[in-house]
């Protein structure tokens, strides 16, 4: 049985409280709202003693007026979540958050401001919804993190209600980099080019093909680049091409949780099929396409909503899971959200710049990060 929900609003003071509402708070916080200024801790220390603000229930109507907090308001009424606010700033004299032990098995969720000293607070909570500076130090930290630009993305997020998941093949699903290694060494042999850029060559990976080698040949070269590489690459990409480890596990339980699943790659379509039937992942999927199955590559989202229409679901019902700043771009065209894996060429930190919503570290966290979110994910969990 999934733990109850409270959702825990931190950093309150400049992050989620407009003036009107700061100083209603203020009111509940002191009994003599005259001596507020002299209980106020200093800038950016907590309270000596802890102390929760609660808010009459008649306060909240004066809550609801402001707009960064209603759909807040209005999804813990609806699920019975718990909500509680905290700040140690300034203008706010509420206490610090509460360390896990010191709370009921409630599963919490944390919506913290910009400060260093929030920094300090995320490795105390189970999903935190942070701004892109913060997000960044979640990830070094290790911590679960979404993307949010206030607190309309949180609400946005927990309403949620995930059906589906789609999927990036190379660095993804698929370690196919020995097999596109190789290609392009053989094409550059035969072209007698040096392969010393290599490396940069396959940070691209992820990218239309052709796109790639206009970057890397000269124009009357792209066309026999192209044939020279998919000459090699069929030779090769069924014998040098091998899932990410833990990706068959999590197809199948994502399959026998009853998420729809589909592969959405710039690879060429008819490649990406016959690999996956040849890895035996193909039966996992509702619908497999890639490049020349008819759709301009990404980031364009026509191949995004072509699955959409497919599998019958909703941008806001699915994430789609990449590797590469196309995927998130892709994905930001279509309206889904991205959820990237640092398995590839891309750090954690680069790709938390393209601001996907979350960034994983294995295919095999996926499966924990949405069994883990209650709240957002529609199949039961098996």
């Amino acid at each position: 049985m999934h733990r109850p929900i409270e959702i825990i609003l931190c950093d309150a003071d400049g992050t989620i409280i407009s003036s009107g509402l700061r100083k209603t708070l203020l009111h509940s916080a002191c009994q003599n709202p005259a001596d507020t200024a002299s209980r106020l801790p200093n800038a950016g220390n907590p309270c000596e003693k802890p102390r929760l603000v609660c808010i009459h229930p008649l306060e909240l109507d004066k809550m609801r007026r402001d707009s960064e907090l209603t759909e807040i308001l209005h999804l813990c009424a609806e699920r019975d979540y718990t909500m509680k606010i905290f700040g140690n700033g300034l203008n706010i004299a509420f206490c610090r958050p509460p360390q896990k032990r010191e709370l009921p098995p409630y599963r919490i969720l944390l919506a913290v401001g910009k400060g260093a000293p929030d920094q300090c607070l995320c490795m105390e909570y189970d999903d935190v919804f942070a701004d892109t500076a913060l997000f960044i130090q979640c990830l070094k930290r290790g911590v679960s993190v979404f993307l949010a630009r206030n607190l309309a993305d949180v609400a946005t997020e927990l309403k949620k209600e995930i059906r589906g998941v789609l999927f990036d093949l190379d660095g993804t699903l698929v370690d196919s980099f020995q097999a596109i290694e190789a290609s392009y060494r053989y094409m550059f042999s035969r072209l007698g080019r040096n392969a010393s850029g290599l490396t940069d060559v396959m940070r691209g990976t992820g990218r239309d093909l052709r796109e790639i080698l206009h970057h890397n040949l000269g124009p009357a070269e792209v066309d026999e680049g192209l044939r020279l590489f998919r000459e090699h690459y069929r030779e090769v990409f069924l014998k040098k091409t091998y899932p990410m480890p833990g990706a068959h596990s999590l197809l199948r339980k994502l399959e026998d949780s009853g998420l729809s699943l589909g592969a959405v790659t710039n690879k060429r379509g008819d490649y990406a099929r016959e690999l996956l039937a040849h890895l035996g992942m193909a039966r996992h999927f509702k619908i497999i396409l890639g490049a020349e199955d008819g759709f301009p590559p990404k980031p364009s989202s026509d191949m995004l909503s072509a699955a959409l229409e497919r599998i019958r679901l909703t941008p806001s019902q699915v994430v789609y899971v990449g590797n590469s700043p196309i995927d998130v771009e892709a994905g930001r065209r279509s309206g889904i959200d991205v959820y990237c894996l640092a398995t590839g060429y891309h750090s954690p930190e680069e790709l938390a710049a393209e601001k996907p919503r979350r960034v994983l570290s294995s295919p095999s966290e996926l499966f924990n990060v949405l069994r883990e979110c209650p709240y957002r994910v529609v199949p039961p969990w098996r």
